[in-house]
């Protein structure tokens, strides 16, 4: 019996981490293209890619890598690995073929084919789940070293960790200002300001306030020029998200978080473009982003106040409710995140659920007056109904597309009466509903609205496949890290022409396109170098999300997800939206990345019901490093009882 074991030992210490890394390999070999011949062998390989010398380097890698942290990945390898391993693995192989084909044919393309993607996804799943152990492990193994490194820095950072984030962010930022002077005034940016300033009817379509307030600033820049109003506005712009910013990292600090948090958060957003780019340009985006992470970073503040069984103080709660107004005046979208994030303290704000009651109500008043009493007095027009049904209408083109003779009398007419039934499905196009949904009868009533529900409902039952196409086709790019998105350009480096530009303004570059191009060619450069590239991916965030999540399941934290809430409904908000992987859509998840950290460490650590967090063994072959302290996880002083 002894010999038999050894020689298993010895065949799970090699032969499984050498088959598991092949199954990788050949995973992350096919490109998503489908083959339809015969025999399934045949269709194999041709799908696959492997004739490399990248592949060849990456199989190297992988089983060098299998066979060195296989131990590692035997011991830290759960339920939550698996369930994350499965959910990102799934991500992928959707991904891949909805990116190479705009449908899911790599996966239900024949019996065979399904055989193919079922060999893909226990690829992607063995590495994912090896990936994701491996990276509870360490955050087991360094966890106390994580809170260890405490704020020890240049006496500038200790007095004002709010002026060194400001200087460094601002300073990484000044060439996208100044090389596209006076500002970049894209598609959406021009329409406000033409609404504030009366040249075109304005509506709810954008908000409206921040419409009037562009046109507001603009009138005074037009005291010298066009281009002087403009410069005002992408000046203010640029100011208040600095700002938000640079407070985001302040309120870090001063939570005492890690000082390697604290140093990542100025650089994430000094160097990431997407911060730098969105700053320049006058749009509600890049302001709307800002303001949802100095709000977040504010709420989770809020939480960690309630852990530490203290009250949370009224200034607090006062400056976190009126940012959170802000959001919502600054995307309509807004409200539908931040009501249910406040709806989720209540449950744990037991000491102030009075005062933060009373800040859900002021909030929800004042934003109902702002848009249902003054914007009508003012005559400012409601947003058309359309810009809420981007997905059925998708749903119901792709339906024409791919099933136009499988459609009543009754159904026809109830789809013409708010769409171009005629020629909706020409105007699909997989990834972005603009066109379908332009085709909106703006004269459509909510008995014609009914009616389309109804048909759209009946047409559903009959092919769901169609729907379930559409309905991927136009959000995987939220889910799967390694798509970048080009119909629409991440970026809005550019000023709009006709007809949105009637003539009325006079607004140009004044750098010539060879020195504005440096800006734009190095955000662009940042989607194409590898690592890189994840930071600007909508999905990678998604990613994160979830990681984060997860973990915190693991650790039996898992009422500490609620807080997370407002990140969950962005993701949502970004599935219901017209463009599928759009980087500004999801700009506001990715600027509340070092609070979404901060929350998942600091949250990891609360004790349960006063106990120090249990902690798993480790194998007997991994050492972990010494630590003259208490070997248990202590609770930093972020989640520290003040003394009394």
């Amino acid at each position: 019996m002894p010999v038999v074991s050894n020689i298993y030992n010895k065949y799970v210490a090699h032969v499984s981490p050498a088959i598991t890394a092949l199954f990788v390999l050949i995973s992350i070999s096919f490109t998503g293209k489908v083959s339809l011949t015969q025999p399934i062998l045949l269709d194999l390989a041709q799908e696959l890619n492997g004739n490399s010398t990248v592949t060849v380097i990456a199989g190297s890698a992988l089983l060098i890598f299998f066979l060195l942290k296989w131990d590692i990945y035997r011991e830290y390898r759960s339920k939550i690995t698996r369930i994350l391993a499965s959910l990102f693995s799934l991500f992928t192989i959707i991904g891949i073929s909805y990116a190479a084909n705009d449908n899911w044919s790599f996966l239900f393309a024949s019996k065979g084919q399904l055989a193919i993607a079922l060999l893909a996804f226990i690829g992607y799943f063995f590495l994912f789940d090896f990936l994701v152990s491996q990276l509870f492990y360490l955050l087991d193994i360094f966890h106390d070293a994580i809170f260890e490194a405490q704020m020890h820095g240049h006496n500038l950072i200790k007095r004002h960790p709010f002026v060194f984030a400001f200087c460094i962010i601002g300073f990484a930022w000044l060439p996208y200002l100044i090389f596209n002077l006076p500002g970049s005034v894209p598609y959406d940016g021009y329409r406000q300001i033409n609404m504030g300033l009366g040249y075109e009817a304005i509506s709810q379509h954008h908000p409206w306030l921040l419409s009037y307030a562009f046109a507001f600033i603009m009138r005074i820049g037009q005291l010298f020029s066009d281009n002087m109003g403009v410069f005002l506005i992408t000046t203010c712009l640029f100011l208040v998200e600095l700002f938000c910013y640079s407070s985001t990292c302040s309120s870090l600090y001063k939570m005492h978080a890690p000082q390697w948090l604290y140093i990542f958060s100025i650089g994430f957003f000094a160097l990431v473009p997407a911060f730098g780019a969105y700053a320049q340009v006058v749009m509600k985006d890049g302001l709307y982003s800002a303001l949802f992470a100095l709000w977040f970073i504010n709420y989770i503040k809020m939480f960690v106040t309630i852990k530490q069984h203290r009250q949370i103080q009224t200034s607090t709660i006062l400056a976190t409710a009126i940012v959170g107004l802000l959001v919502c005046l600054t995307r309509n979208n807004g409200i539908y995140v931040i009501i249910p994030a406040y709806i989720v303290l209540l449950f744990f704000s037991k000491g102030s659920r009075a005062i933060n009651l009373t800040a859900i109500i002021a909030v929800c008043a004042f934003y109902l007056l702002l848009n249902n009493v003054v914007a009508p007095a003012l005559g400012v027009q409601p947003g058309p109904t359309k810009e809420i049904l981007s997905l059925p209408f998708q749903q119901t083109a792709r339906y024409l597309r791919d099933y136009p003779n499988d459609v009543t009398v009754e159904e026809a007419k109830a789809i013409s009466s708010v769409l171009d039934y005629k020629h909706l499905g020409d105007m699909y196009v997989p990834e972005r509903s603009d066109p379908v949904k332009d085709s909106f009868a703006s004269k459509s009533t909510k008995r014609d609205l009914v009616r389309y529900f109804k048909a759209w409902l009946l047409m559903g039952l009959r092919h769901p496949d169609a729907y379930l196409q559409a309905t991927f086709n136009n959000t995987f790019g939220y889910f799967y890290p390694s798509y970048n998105y080009t119909e629409l350009g991440p970026y809005q480096f550019y000023i709009q022409g006709e007809p949105i530009a009637t003539g009325d303004l006079d607004i140009h570059y004044l750098l010539p396109e060879n020195i504005r191009g440096i800006c734009s060619g190095w955000a662009q450069l940042w989607r194409n170098l590898p690592v890189l590239n994840l930071l600007v991916s909508p999905g990678a965030y998604t990613w994160l999300l979830l990681l984060c999540a997860g973990y915190l399941v693991r650790e039996r934290r898992s009422a500490a997800i609620l807080p997370l809430v407002a990140l969950f409904l962005n993701v949502a908000v970004c599935c219901v939206s017209p463009v599928n992987g759009y980087l500004r859509y999801a700009l506001p998840l990715i600027a509340c990345t070092p609070a979404l950290l901060y929350w998942t460490l600091i949250a990891s650590r609360i004790p349960n019901n006063g106990s120090p967090k249990h902690q798993r063994s480790l194998p007997a072959d991994i050492k972990k490093p010494v630590n003259t302290q208490d070997s248990r996880k202590s609770v930093p002083a972020a989640l520290s009882m003040p003394k009394k």
